[in-house]
């Protein structure tokens, strides 16, 4: 997604990254088949969503890549960008580095429970999280663990 975005825009930067339940993948092992990548551009004040899909659902969006039309992004948006090299830790590592926090017994609870993995920088911590949820959404969900997107460290976890 990032190589799309650079050819939309060299300055684009990602300011968030999502994966998507469905019913292929449930995100378990910190694995999903649609992801989503929302990037701004400084110089146009603008951002794009980048759709990665492996998905062969009729209700997934199209196999391969596509992207949203360019809309002006929110006021907030140039303080939550990050410069994709910080990601060193993978969905994956994150995903496990949940598992000794109570991930597993959220899973061992629900065997088929869905999982969330959001990327996203904090601004004031100054440094890029990978934010967890055992849920189908973000709202209702049974858990959320953050995790360091560089160093793959268990930061914290909760309700």
């Amino acid at each position: 997604m990032v190589n799309l975005a650079k050819r939309w825009d060299l300055g684009a930067m990602p300011f968030h990254m999502e994966s998507e339940v469905t019913e292929d993948a449930t995100g378990q092992d910190g694995k999903a088949t649609v992801w989503r990548g929302f990037f701004a551009s400084r110089t146009r004040g603008t951002m794009k969503t980048f759709i990665c899909s492996g998905s062969y659902l009729p209700s997934a969006p199209a196999r391969g890549f596509t992207d949203t039309p360019e809309t002006p992004y929110p006021a907030n948006t140039p303080v939550l960008m990050f410069d994709p090299s910080l990601l060193v830790t993978d969905s994956d590592k994150a995903f496990a580095a949940t598992l000794d926090h109570g991930g597993s017994a959220l899973i061992k609870k629900d065997p088929k429970q869905p999982v969330i993995c959001t990327l996203d920088w904090d601004p004031k911590k100054k440094e890029l999280q990978w934010l967890i949820y055992f849920g189908k959404t973000a709202a209702d969900r049974e858990g959320v663990a953050v995790v360091n997107a560089r160093t793959g460290a268990f930061i914290s976890g909760g309700k």
